[in-house]
């Protein structure tokens, strides 16, 4: 068993034959107080302790977090409604502070189903915020993309998703979905936005 493998079912992540992802967040508690010494357990257990109470939505609107995107999806599979914090978005990134929560509209509301972490390309001391055909100059770029979780580095640089954001790495964290193409995946394949008409809190 490898060590990725080996963390997610320390977690309860469901990324093993007999554990479920519904259960993730009820047994987070109870992961975050074991010992461990492995980095990414550790990670990955602060992670589910401050995300979990933004399993209501209502939560994470009262403490600063709106939506900022429709329900996305790809050929690769579906991200969901991406509810942003702007005064997290512009921290440097930290693991018991995610920017971004990610929700897919369901008939009974919203539901968490990933944190996503954000660092903007810095050039000449601002976010850049070239299109995907001007991308920024290398020395702009770190020699390294950005890591939280040990041995996963953030996807990118890539630019924004819209004209408003930047170029940027981001990596997404799948604590309340299983994700079959891995919990550091950017889609997931395993999910489906609603029909256009019902994504409930898309902007």
């Amino acid at each position: 068993m490898n060590r990725f493998i080996a963390a997610t079912l320390a977690l309860g992540l469901g990324y093993g034959p007999t554990v479920h992802a519904h259960d993730s967040a009820s047994r987070s508690a109870a992961a975050h107080r074991c010992e461990s010494t492995d980095p990414i357990v550790d990670a990955l257990a602060t992670a589910l302790a401050v995300s979990r109470k933004y399993q209501d939505v209502a939560v994470a609107e009262a403490e600063g977090y709106a939506p900022a995107s429709p329900c996305e999806s790809s050929p690769d599979g579906t991200m969901g409604i991406h509810y942003a914090h702007s005064d997290k978005l512009a921290a440097p990134p930290d693991v018991a502070n995610p920017p971004i929560l990610v929700y897919l509209p369901t008939p009974e509301g919203q539901k968490l189903v990933a944190i996503e972490y954000f660092q903007p390309v810095i050039q000449d001391g601002e976010p850049y915020m070239g299109s995907a055909s001007e991308p920024p100059r290398s020395d702009s770029l770190p020699a390294r993309p950005p890591e939280l979780f040990e041995g996963q580095p953030f996807d990118g640089p890539m630019a924004g998703h819209n004209p408003d954001m930047p170029w940027h790495y981001d990596q997404h964290v799948w604590l309340y979905e299983h994700n079959p193409d891995g919990l550091f995946a950017m889609w997931n394949p395993s999910i489906e936005c609603p029909a256009a008409g019902t994504q409930e809190g898309a902007p």
